[in-house]
Order: structure tokens, then sequence, then C-alpha cells
């Protein structure tokens, strides 16, 4: 507590400065008992303003006459409250972890312990038992910081040495910095150390912090007292037969981990505590109950013959007491020639290798061995990671509490490593390693688009076994095998590498050995093999499609009228439990609050606070960056500012007046309550409240009003625990296609793909035979002012406020909204949690409304939904299309073209047209914009960008706008089996760049056709590529090969599904992200993404090892393997330079 929000001080001063005890006790019972509260007992600065205000509100009111002779007494105890008041913000918004600790006020100091001496009696503060106030500052400072910090027990000084101690030099200054950097001259930090070397020294000084602890506002003394009686109990404790007492430094780390463990408990702050408390009083028993604490504390071993078990420890054990002599086993030494030679590599699964759990060392004769069990193994479903924990019943309490404690601790760590400990097994060859597709992944890669970020393989894995030996350890092992491998090495393939090694130290002065893994490639016939097994992902449905499988089988399989009864027993069986739970229902509605009653039939969502898993979304925790205390904090200013905040953000008059309209018409739909002045909310709210601007954005064709719930940090104060995943047209389009690939014309069963490999299939119903079945209609439903139908919860209230500008009367008003804004984090999650998974009809009887007249259009082959048109009128051929919405692109070109005639472009514009493009491309052919996009990103922070970066940007405009624009719509055929063309390219760069070649092979399994290319990289493009002093370009060999192939075999893959392989990790992701920084690479890439346009074909980036690469020996010009491919030319059209 400062000295501004102490009553004992203020009453000091009042005493000091003259006031007499009437005049006094009238302050306190106005609640100006503290400086910080008179100093704000009236709007008039002390100096400044009208003084008859401060005479009538203050002297008049305490003193009785405004002539009064303590009217001076009074004014000075004003200026002097709301000078240290305004010192205290000051210092407060400045303050820096170097700062030493305030100082609380002797009289503060003696109140306190004089109110904690009555609680703790016949305990007497005085002598060891009293805390130097050096101390009592440092925790005071803790409990102002709401941080958790450590005061280690040496530090613990009493009242005694603090008054007996002397400084040498008295003068003694240091220099450090402040906030400016300004170097300020300081006073030494205090080296005062108390004694801790015996338990009595200990006790007292645990005891010394408990009783500062208290003073200070930090910790209960009675709370502390458990703390300490815990750790005393804990050293005076026997320990068990062969093992030592616990010490002092065990005593003392644990001490540490209790504060560590409440600093991580108080992460966010203090909370406000129950009566009587103090805000670590609850933490602390939760602390005393991790295991962590009581594994600090466990006896260790002892050494040596004294730590041998005796005959009690066997009969407790329930073993043979007689004698016994163990025979020791002579182990014979390892030498080279009983090194066995490496294995051969397996044909298919790797090898596989036995792991066992291992008793950690505190563990071994403190805890029964027989206690836990663990287990690593193979389970049906997969690699599996067991712990199992149980208790013995006989077991006596100190037995039992170790047990508990160890078993907490086992199931803590499988909880917390059990994805490190399987991808540890898996590295070892214990159980092949699995990798899960997301859902992201699995639609995207459903409709033909490669995610960024993604490091999932697509194609064979790296190696194609893997190798486990032991050697001596004077082998010294290299990272790749080559001609010159030591022996036993030379029995691996050339081109292995070290995955890891191991050393195994031997016993009895016995050599070690070392265990060393190596990678096999596979060779570049045998990975091709391969290749011609996998499918292209485009193929591959997610598990989010698996229930729309299900419900196609369904529909294939019972036809017309059979999906028509079914779908109708189903409605009216939730008919008849709407029938049944009316009255339910009517009674549940009487309970609600008013304001949620008149928007929704349900209870309203929260605001802020933590949102609990609801189990239709991926699990994924986002938590809050301020709880509601801090929240609550923020109201004293944020309130002040969101006035000249929403008149800033509405610099437009006509989009003013639309939000203004739009919000008085939500008034009267009982969506929103007001308008109200900044007074009516202030007095509702008793002073804290949140406000939020609503501000309009111009759409094509209305203003959409937003509400800014992350300005001031309302936002911030929510906890996420599920990832909302919201479907649109990528998971419509990718159903589509499966549907349509089920069947075809002339065939009377059906087959769908599943996503764990297997199919899915039946007999086709007669109504969809001949074609009918890819006779789809589709249309989009429009809920009626959707977040608009869900309340928040009435406890929200206070960050419910609205602010929005009046562009009439230039004033603010404020609306109190009662339905979800659009703008908070939880409207999103609330909006998508209720509707997920609802049909139209079901919608209806949950209380749903969905827009009617020109928005609830028939089902037709053509419907547009979220920004784009979807079109079924190729379907009888297996197409989708998907185009954007018509004046879209013609939009984009007038901003664009603007740009151009100007020659420039500013941040505002930029931002703009790559929104603009990427949700235009997104519908499409989305990395043909990509280039455009991922340079405004780069290059559109630049304040002051050079003609050469603006003429990039402008250029990759037009590109992107131009290629959309020709392209037409994205077709998106039907799923089927045809297996993808395969296309393996290298380039190779030596001689320093002057030798730079590339290559590739082409193989499509459908036509059996099989051909190779390999040439020089013509001379003028290297030259380009060398521009700036450039030696090395085999980045640049790396993508050419990959353009020149797409232009060569464009009439093979034309509409086919393509899996590229590269080598260079570098040029992959270039492709998978369609940008580079580098400009030449900029062209090619250019011309790659016009090419998958004009060829339409869907191509999928995978990686290939170079040691398995088939295309390795085309890019170094050799053709000798090549014997079964045809070599053809490559075609350099449109990759040259005009002229060359």
């Amino acid at each position: 507590m400062s000295v501004v929000d102490s009553e004992a001080v203020f009453s000091s001063r009042c005493a000091k400065v003259g006031l007499s005890q009437g005049a006094i006790d009238t302050l306190r019972a106005k609640g100006w008992g503290t400086h910080a509260n008179f100093a704000f007992s009236t709007a008039v600065i002390p100096g400044q303003g009208d003084d008859s205000v401060f005479v009538r509100d203050v002297i008049t009111a305490v003193l009785g006459d405004a002539d009064h002779a303590s009217a001076a007494a009074l004014r000075r105890l004003h200026f002097e409250s709301y000078t240290l008041t305004a010192a205290e913000l000051k210092r407060q918004t400045e303050n820096t972890e170097s700062d030493v600790p305030r100082k609380l006020p002797p009289a503060e100091v003696s109140g306190r312990i004089d109110a904690l001496q009555t609680k703790i009696l016949p305990l007497r503060i005085e002598d060891s038992l009293e805390p130097s106030h050096a101390v009592v500052n440092l925790v005071c400072q803790c409990v102002e910081d709401q941080r958790v910090r450590y005061l280690e027990l040496s530090r613990v000084t009493t009242r005694n040495q603090e008054v007996n101690s002397l400084k040498e030099v008295p003068s003694l200054r240091m220099l450090q910095p402040d906030r400016s950097g300004m170097l300020k001259a300081v006073a030494s930090p205090d080296a005062l150390r108390t004694r801790v070397d015996t338990e009595l020294e200990v006790f007292q000084a645990l005891r010394r912090r408990g009783i500062a602890y208290e003073l200070g506002g930090y910790m209960s003394f009675s709370a502390h007292e458990t703390l300490v009686c815990f750790l005393i109990r804990e050293l005076q404790k026997e320990p068990l037969p062969g093992f030592s007492r616990v010490n002092l430094t065990q005593v003392q780390a644990a001490d540490r981990e209790c504060h560590v463990q409440l600093a991580r408990l108080t992460r966010a702050g203090f909370s406000t505590p129950g009566p009587g408390k103090l805000p670590l009083d609850d933490h602390l028993a939760t602390v005393l109950q991790m295991a962590s604490i009581h594994w600090i504390l466990m006896p260790t071993r002892l050494a040596g013959k004294s730590a041998q078990p005796t005959a009690e420890d066997h009969e407790s054990a329930g073993e043979e007491t007689g004698p016994r002599k163990r025979k020791k086993k002579k182990k014979k030494p390892v030498k080279e020639t009983d090194v066995p030679p490496p294995p051969p590599p397996p044909e298919g699964q790797p090898e596989r290798k036995k792991l066992r759990g291992v008793m950690p060392q505190g563990l071994r004769g403190g805890v029964p061995r027989s206690c836990v069990v663990f287990f690593v193994g193979e389970l049906p479903n997969g690699p599996s990671l067991l712990l199992q924990s149980f208790s013995l019943p006989n077991l006596s309490d100190v037995a039992g509490r170790r047990v508990r404690l160890a078993n907490q601790l086992y199931m803590f760590a499988a909880q917390a490593a059990a994805s490190d400990f399987m991808d540890i097994c898996a590295s070892r060859n214990a159980f092949p390693a699995q990798e899960v597709v997301s859902e992201a992944f699995g639609v995207a890669a459903a409709v033909g688009r490669q995610p960024q970020g993604q490091s999932f393989q697509v194609g064979p894995s790296e190696f194609g076994s893997t190798c486990t030996m032991r050697v001596p350890v004077s082998v010294s092992v290299p990272e790749v095998i080559d001609g010159h491998a030591p022996w036993p090495l030379q029995g691996l393939p050339l081109g292995s590498r070290l995955l890891n090694s191991r050393t195994m130290n031997g016993e009895g002065g016995e050599e070690g050995v070392r265990e060393v893994k190596f990678g096999i490639f596979r060779t570049p016939d045998f990975f091709l093999r391969e290749a011609l097994k996998m499918r292209h992902p485009f193929d591959e449905p997610s598990t989010s499609d698996m229930g729309n499988i299900r419900a196609m089988q369904v529909v294939l399989e019972r036809g017309v009228e059979g999906t028509k009864k079914l779908r109708q027993k189903t409605l009216d069986y939730y008919r008849r439990r709407e029938l049944e739970l009316r009255a339910d229902e009517e009674a549940l509605k009487a309970t609600m609050d008013p304001q949620v009653r008149e928007v929704m039939t349900a209870r309203g969502f929260r605001l802020i606070g933590s949102l609990p898993p609801s189990g239709q979304f991926p699990k994924k925790l986002k938590p809050a960056v301020l709880d509601e205390s801090q929240l609550k904090a923020t109201a004293r200013w944020s309130k002040h500012l969101v006035e000249a905040s929403c008149k800033k953000a509405s610099p437009d008059l006509d989009v003013a007046r639309a939000v203004w309209a739009e919000t008085l018409e939500q008034v009267e739909k009982s969506w929103m309550k007001g308008p109200f002045s900044w007074a009516e909310i202030e007095e509702k709210y008793n002073g804290c409240w949140i406000p939020s601007k609503r501000f309009g954005v111009a759409q094509a064709d209305k203003v959409r009003s937003v509400d800014d719930l992350s300005e001031f940090l309302i936002n911030s104060a929510v906890t996420e625990t599920e990832k909302i995943t919201l479907e649109g047209i990528d998971h419509i389009v990718s159903l589509a296609r499966f549907f349509l690939g089920a069947t075809t014309a002339g065939v009377s069963t059906f087959r769908l793909p599943a996503s764990d490999g297997h199919w899915v299939t039946g007999n086709l119903h007669s109504d969809w035979r001949g074609g009918k079945a890819r006779l789809l209609r589709g249309r989009a439903l429009d809920l009626k002012a959707a977040y608009k139908q869900l309340a928040r919860h009435p406890k929200d209230g206070w960050v419910s406020i609205v602010a929005v500008l009046n562009p009439d009367s230039g004033e603010v008003s404020y609306f109190e909204a009662v339905a979800l804004p659009f703008g908070a984090v939880s409207a999103v999650t609330g909006f998508n949690r209720s509707l997920h998974g609802r049909l139209p009809k079901v919608l209806g009887l949950l209380g749903w409304k969905i827009a009617q007249g020109a928005k609830a259009l028939p089902f037709d082959r053509v419907f547009n939904m979220l920004g784009a048109t979807i079109s079924f009128e190729r379907a009888a051929k297996g197409d989708v299309l998907v185009k954007n919405k018509p004046g879209r692109l013609e939009a984009i070109e007038e901003v664009v073209m603007q740009c151009v005639s100007e020659g420039r472009c500013d941040r505002k514009r930029l931002l703009s047209i790559k929104g603009k493009l990427l949700f235009a491309a997104g519908h499409v052919f989305g990395r043909c914009a990509q280039l455009a996009t991922q340079l405004i990103s780069h290059r559109g922070n630049d304040r002051h960008p050079g003609r050469e970066h603006t003429d990039d940007l402008l250029k990759a405009m037009r590109f992107a706008l131009e290629t959309l624009k020709s392209g037409g719509p994205r077709c998106v055929g039907a799923w089927s089996q045809q297996p993808p063309v395969l296309v393996f390219t290298d380039g190779a760069c030596e001689q320093e760049g002057n030798l730079v070649t590339h290559g590739a092979l082409l193989f499509d399994p459908v036509t059996g056709r099989k051909e190779v290319f390999g040439d020089h990289v013509p001379k003028c493009l290297v030259e380009r590529w060398k521009g700036g002093g450039k030696r090395q370009v085999i980045f640049f060999a790396e993508i050419f090969p990959v353009v020149v192939a797409k232009a060569t075999w464009k009439d093979v893959v034309q509409g086919r599904r393509v899996l590229f392989f590269l080598d260079n990790e570098g040029a992959r992701f270039t492709f998978i992200r369609s940008y580079s920084a580098q400009v030449n690479a900029t062209d090619l890439l250019m011309i790659s993404a016009r090419l998958d346009v004009q060829s339409r074909a869907l191509g999928w980036y995978s990686r290939v090892p170079s040691k398995s690469n088939p295309s390795d020996a085309a890019s170094r010009l050799e053709f000798g393997s090549y014997t079964d491919c045809k070599r053809v030319d490559p075609s350099y059209e449109a990759l040259l330079p005009e002229g060359k």
C-alpha cells in the first residue's frame, strides 16, 4: 500500500497540519480518509479554477464555516494530497524493474504490526520475529506489482539488524540508467544478510517472513504457517533405512519451488481474495499438493554399505531373509571381431526395437516397484504409450503417500511428454512414425490447393530403410557413407546418412561401444516404383468429409423416395420433441433476463471470460491476455478516449449517417438500447464500463457496421478453447466432386473413397442410374441478421456499450448491445456453435430466422455464396465451375489501372487491392495472385519505395488481374481413381556457376508415356541470374526445369493431377508459396502461374532425396540409364527474352 492509500498516514498528517479530531472524523465520514480520496474530493485543481467551488464543497462541508480558522490548514492538506497522488501515479507509470522498493510509512507499519499482534498472541512480534522494514517494503512492492518474487531466507533480516547496521561509506552511490536512458546516481543496494545455517535459524527466518508477508498484504500469517510446518516436518522426519534425512538445501529448494509455482498460478496478476484472506492464501493450498514439491523433499539414498537393505527391509517386502549369494557373470570384452555385420535392409516396414521403462534412481528403494507399470507397445489402433498406476491397500501412511505422489509424477510425465516420447520411439524404430493430416490440409488438398506451411509428405518417405548397428568407440563414424568408410561400415550402401548415435559404456573396465543408426536411401528406380503407388491429395477425402461420405452412401442406396422418407421421419421426431418440450421451454423463458428474452429463446453468450469447449470443433487453447479484474482496471481511461476515437474513425459523413441510421433501426428491433449519454452509462455501471466504437465499412451495395471490441482490449479478455473451422466454398466443391465421381453412366454400383484408405461401396438405386446422379442442384441459405439472433449474457452489460457518432449533431451517443455485437471474438464462437450442422427446417425448430424474399432462392444449377458463383452446368461431364461474381474483377481493375496511371500506390490502396485480389483469386487460381499479394506484404511497408519496387508491384498486380480475367472460371473435376502424372526435376550448377544444366523426367501411368529431357540452361538466363555478382545460381537452376517441364509437357498434363518431385527444399517451397524475393525467380513464377492457368493442371510439389531422384542423371546430361525413356527436346517458348 502506498502513502496515498494509507488511512494512518492521512490521519497523522491531518493532526500535524492542525486539524481538530472533529474535522478528521468528518473527513472520514465523507469517505475522504486517505490522501488519494481527498485529492479528488472536488473537481477543482489546487491553484486553478474557481476557488468558490472548493470553499462550498470542502471547507464549508467539513469545517462548517468558510472563514474557519483551520481553512488554511485544510487547503494545505488538499494541496499535499493532490501533489502526492499525482506523484504516485507518475511513479506507477514510469517505474522500472531496477527501481528500489517504495518505503511503507512508519505509521502504517506500526498500525499493521499492532493489528497482527492481536491475531497471533501469545507469539510476540519482537527481536528475532520482527522483520526489518526493508523486508516489509520488498513484500509491499511485490503486491503493488502483482508479481510473485522469491525472497531468499538470508535476506529476511530482523528489525534489530536493520537498526544496528551502519554503512561503511554512507555517501556511496552508483550510476544507473533510467527509462529515458539518462544516467542517475542511486543508492547502492543493501547487502544486509541474516544467518540461516541451523534448523533454528531457518525456522525463525521462515516465521519472520510469514509476518512480513501479512504486513505487506501478500499472504496471511496462518497460511504461511502451513508452509512452515510442512517444511519443518519434512526436515525432522526420520528417514527409511538406507536413506539420508532431508537437509536444509532440500528445504530451501522446495521453498523456492513453492514460489515458482505460485508465480505460475498468478501469472495474470493477483485475484481478489475472499473475506479475511490475502491474494496467495488459496493458491498455497494447491501448491502444497503438487508432486514437484514432494519430489524435492524425498530422502536420498545413502552411498556405501549403509545403503544395503537390512533384513527388516526384506521382510517388509515379503522376501526371504536367509543368506543368499549372487554369482557374478563374467562378460566377454567387446572385440572388433565380435561386432556383428550390418543387417540387410528390410523389405517392408523398418526394423523394430524393444524398449523398456527404467525406474528413476530417486524412486528406487523409496517406492515399491510393483506400484507403477510403464508400457510401450503396438496396439490394434496403432502405437501407444500406456502408463498404469495403482496403490497397494496395506501400505503404511508414509509408503502410501510416496506411492500416490510417484503415480502423480508418472501420470504428469505421460500427459506432458507423450507426443515427444512417441517421436523418440519412432526415431529409434520402436514403431513407425505416423503422420496425422489436419482437417485444413485435407480440405485444401481436396480442391487442388497445396496449403502453405504444411510439412506433411505426399509421396515416399525420405529413407527406404534404416540400419542400426554397434561399432567400437575408437571407430570414426562419418556423416555420410562414402568409398572410404571404415570397417565395419563398409557394408552399408554408399550415400547412407547418419541419423543418430549414442555411446554405451562398458562395465568392469570393458571398452564401450557406439550404437549408430543410418538411413538408407532408395535407388531412383525403386523410388519411382513407390511413387506410382501414390494417390494425388486431390483424391483423398479428409476425416471431416466422412460424415458427408456416409450421407452420400445413404442417398445413393435409398433413392429419392427412400431419402425423403428418412429425412421426414427424422424431422417428425424432432417436431414431436418440440411439442413435448414446449411447456418446459416457456417455463425456461419466464426465468430469463428480460433483455435476453427479447432477442432469443436460449441463454446468452458471454463476451469475455473462458468459453468452455462444445465438442463440435477441434480443441485449441488460446488463453486470454487479461482477466476480468485487469480489464475493469482499464475502464478508468478507456471510457474517456472513445469519443475521440469514434470521431476519427468516421471521416465520411455519408458512411457515418448510414451507421447512425442502422443503429437506430437496431434499437427499434430491441437488439440495442439507447441512446444514452455518457453520464447515464456512468451512473448505471457505477463508473466501471468499457465502450467500443462503431464504424462503417463501405461495401458494394451497403454500409456494414462494425463494433471494434479490440481497441479497448475486450477481445483480449476471452479464453478460447476450440478452433472454429468454417466450411466455405472449398467444402462445397469438395463434396460435390466426390458425389460426381461416385458413379458413371451405365453402372449399377457406386464407389467412394474413405479417409482410412478403404472404400465405401454399394448398389446404386435405380433413381440415380443413367447419369442422373450427376444432375446436381444447389442453393445458399442466408440467415436474417445472423449475429443479432443471439443474445449476449446479462453479466457482460458493462462491456457491451457501443459508442456511435451522430453526424448531424457531431456528438457521440452510447448504446447498450443486447444481441451479440459484430466485432466480438466470442460472437464468432457462439454463432458457429449454435449453427454448426443444422438443416433449414431444423433451424426453424430451434428458433432461427432465415431470410426470405429475394434471398430465398430455389435450388438451381448455378448459385452464389460467399462472393463466388458455383455452377453445376457441366456436372454431367464431371466438372464443377467456380468463378467470381460479376463485377468483382472489374472493380479491382479500376483501382489497379488508377495506380498504374498515377505511377504510384499508397499504403491504404495497396492493402485494399491485396484483400480484393486474395478474395478473388481464392475462388479460382490463387497462385496467380500470390505474387502480387506477397510483394505488397513485403514491400508495401516501405515509407519511400524506390522506382524499381513500385514498378515490380504494379507489374505483379497487372499480371494477376490479366491472368484472372483470361483464366476464366476454375474447373474442378470429379473424383476419380486415375493416377497422377509424375514429373521429376533437377538442376546442376558446377565449375563455380560456369556449367549450369537441368533435366526432368515424366511418367504417365495411364498411357505408359515415359519421357526425359536434359540440356544446358541458356546463357542469357544464367547471365541474368548472376546479376549483382552472384556466383552460385543453383536456386534458379532448380526452379527453371519445373517451368520448362510445364511448357514441354503442357499437352500431357492438360486437366490432369500432377505430382512434381524436387530435391531442393528452397525451390519446392517457392512453388508452394508462389513467391520469391529474387526478381529473376519472380519472372519464372509468373510464367509458371500462367502455364498452370492455361493447362488447368492441378500440381502438387513433393520432396525427393537427391540420391533417389530419377532426374539427377538427366540434369548432368547423362542419359545412359534411361533406356526405357524417350528423349525429347525441352521447350523454351515464352521463357527466353525477346530476340534470344
